[in-house]
């Protein structure tokens, strides 16, 4: 472990800018190898550009401070309502497709809600989906919003997908029985 005049004579060499770094690393550094900074900083004439360098690195801590704060509410904001959302366990699936007509009418009706990432159920399900969570007191209206947009869950209401899967199937055995009445005709 150095002493401080054994750091002082480590640092005499260093100009300014590896100096400056020692202070603004400070926490990296042994006290002795601090103060014999200082003392280096003080004897080169460099005292009032360490105050600028300290109010500069001050400001900066602030903002990045205040930054983090006012993420922090924001993303405890987002939780909060997730968990309040999400702890009544009231959700629909809609279609991709549907999300802005929904979203529109939810907003015209003053309904309050809770989504996640729009990207996320679009890829965890057959059909693209995206989950809506609501809370209890809501429930009449989002019903009433639902029916009037003609709008249904994709995974509990799969009649339009059997409907379209009995239509191909209908066009193809149609086809191929066409197809078979026209080469026994032929007679091959």
């Amino acid at each position: 472990m150095l002493t401080e005049d054994e750091y002082y004579l480590r640092f005499k060499e260093y100009d300014r800018d590896k100096l400056f770094d020692i202070i603004k690393n400070r926490d990296n550094y042994q006290e002795k190898a601090l103060k014999a900074t200082l003392r280096l900083i003080e004897e080169k004439g460099l005292k009032e550009n360490l105050s600028e360098l300290l109010d500069s690195l001050d400001a900066e801590k602030e903002r990045i401070e205040e930054e983090a704060f006012s993420e922090i509410v924001v993303n405890g904001a987002f939780f909060s309502k997730a968990v309040k959302f999400k702890n009544e366990n009231n959700y629909i699936h809609i279609r991709t497709s549907e999300i802005l007509k929904l979203e529109a009418a939810l907003s015209e009706a003053d309904v309050d809600y809770f989504s996640e990432d729009k990207n996320i159920d679009a890829f965890m399900s057959l059909h693209p989906t995206h989950r809506y969570y609501f809370l209890t007191k809501d429930l009449k209206k989002v019903d009433e919003i639902m029916q009037e947009l003609g709008l249904t869950d994709p995974q509990q209401d799969v009649k339009p997908f059997i409907k379209f899967r009995f239509k191909t199937m209908a066009i193809i055995v149609f086809a191929i029985i066409i197809v078979l009445l026209v080469i026994n005709s032929l007679g091959v």
